[in-house]
């Protein structure tokens, strides 16, 4: 069987609620060289049944389906059943623009970029997604680098696309990523780390000026929720990363103190870690307290962000009872997704 020009992974687990807009996306591609390969995680809920009429009805889309065992490691399934020249990733919740895989195909063809990132929009409704992606869009030239560690390090436009922390607007060369996976145990910051496992791996790196990602803001997403373990399993992975970066023989082996302060200006980072969104349980706020602990012994602490600071001071000295001032301010973008959540399931 001739292999397809692009693999899109899409993990699946209880998604029947937008999975059939994620895949109708890669179906409504102007470039028609792909597979789906769309594997359900032990869903519960109609999400098996629907990929199964659906992959019935297009041959291009793989569907399977396994005992729940996370999203990385269903990702690391889909990296192992791709044939693709290239991969990129969809979640089950968003879509793909429709020229997304033309664009991303274009940038590699015309550069020799191991990976090639591209913008990502949020949107609240399926209708208003719908309304950008019919807007006309330019074609922006990529922007090649031949230093994906340093763009990563310290991101400048329009690098800062590379240190993302999802997966999400982003393509890879499957053979420049073999042997890379997805780790399992960090819950919500596994991604984060492929990306970081990539980039200190490749040689070349191109940023595309065009939104090919639209991520939908709803209120259960992993990183609007911000659930405490999702908060310490990303400051565990910041010490994990900095050992490969820093420690490893094969790793770029760059300075702590310098990873540290890159990290401090990842917006993309600390920015999902904010603790504003809510007051969480002692046991929680012990959980962050040991988390950032962790941190300072591994000379990570300057990545901190103030709101971890002002936290970490408060649980130390005892005055969890002020906690709360620091959250009575929501996200708004997050109040008119569950504004409209509530709208669409009346």
């Amino acid at each position: 069987m001739e292999s397809p020009l692009f693999s899109v992974i899409l993990p699946v687990h209880n998604g029947a609620r937008y999975l059939r807009d994620a895949v109708a996306s890669v179906c409504a591609q102007t470039c028609a060289d792909w597979e789906l390969i769309a594997l359900d995680d032990g869903s519960t809920d109609d999400s098996p049944s629907i990929l199964r009429e659906l992959a019935a009805a297009d041959a291009r889309i793989r569907a399977a389906s396994h005992a729940n065992c996370g999203v990385a490691t269903t990702r690391n399934r889909g990296l192992e059943l791709s044939r693709g020249r290239y991969v990129t990733f969809l979640d089950q919740d968003d879509i793909l623009h429709p020229r997304a895989l033309a664009r991303l195909a274009a940038a590699f063809e015309s550069t020799s970029a191991d990976v090639v990132s591209g913008r990502a929009t949020d949107f609240l409704t399926t209708d208003g997604a719908r309304r950008f992606c019919s807007a006309a869009s330019t074609d922006s030239a990529p922007v090649v680098s031949s230093s994906p560690v340093h763009d990563t390090l310290h991101p400048t436009p329009p690098y800062t696309a590379s240190v993302r922390a999802s997966v999400w607007a982003r393509g890879y060369r499957r053979e420049s990523i073999a042997g890379i996976r997805f780790p399992d145990g960090v819950f919500g910051a596994d991604d984060w780390v492929f990306t970081m496992r990539v980039m200190a791996k490749v040689a070349c790196h191109a940023s595309l000026d065009d939104v090919v990602y639209l991520h939908r803001s709803h209120p259960h997403n992993i990183s609007s929720d911000l659930p405490m373990r999702y908060i310490a399993a990303m400051l565990r992975a910041v010490v994990t990363v900095a050992a490969e970066w820093c420690d490893a023989p094969d790793g770029p082996q760059v300075p702590r103190a310098e990873f540290a302060r890159a990290l401090a200006s990842h917006v993309q980072l600390w920015g999902l870690m904010l603790p504003c969104l809510k007051a969480y349980t002692p046991a929680e706020n012990r959980e962050l307290a040991s988390a950032l602990s962790n941190l300072r012994s591994a000379g990570l602490l300057p990545f901190v962000s103030l709101g971890h600071a002002m936290r970490y001071f408060l649980v130390r000295a005892g005055l969890k009872s002020l906690l709360p001032v620091f959250w009575r301010r929501r996200f708004r973008n997050m109040a008119r997704a569950r504004a409209n959540h509530a709208e669409e399931v009346g």
